[in-house]
């Protein structure tokens, strides 16, 4: 067989599959007594933690209360939003309406003493 090797890669044959020699993991894990109590003891506290979530959100879904008190906090939220939305833009009308006011104030102000200047000439 006719072989050609490219880095660390080694092919038997062109179009063939290519494999890395590397050490095979045989004995499962290595690592210190240490890693090895912290990864079964996050095992354990996630195997107990799983079914009390499972059984709590069981219990939400089926009584429908926290679905239910979902949906009426968003509608607060929502009311909120448009009462302030409403305020804001009766507030802008005032405003405009003021400025609408002060502005004709003005110009009756200026025709007036244009008028009387006319007079005096």
């Amino acid at each position: 067989a006719k072989s050609s090797y490219t880095g660390s890669v080694r092919t038997e044959r062109p179009g063939a599959a290519a494999f890395v020699a590397s050490p095979g993991v045989s004995g499962g894990f290595r690592g210190s007594d240490a890693q090895r109590a912290h990864v079964e003891a996050m095992r354990r506290s996630t195997a107990e933690a799983a079914p009390a979530a499972v059984a709590s959100q069981d219990v939400a879904v089926r009584s429908d209360l926290g679905l239910n008190a979902l949906k009426e906090r968003k509608r607060k939220e929502e009311e909120e939003k448009h009462a302030k939305r409403e305020a804001a833009r009766a507030k802008r009308h005032t405003e405009a309406t003021k400025q609408e006011v002060a502005d004709e104030q003005a110009l009756a102000d200026c025709e007036a003493e244009a008028w009387q200047d006319s007079q005096t000439l």
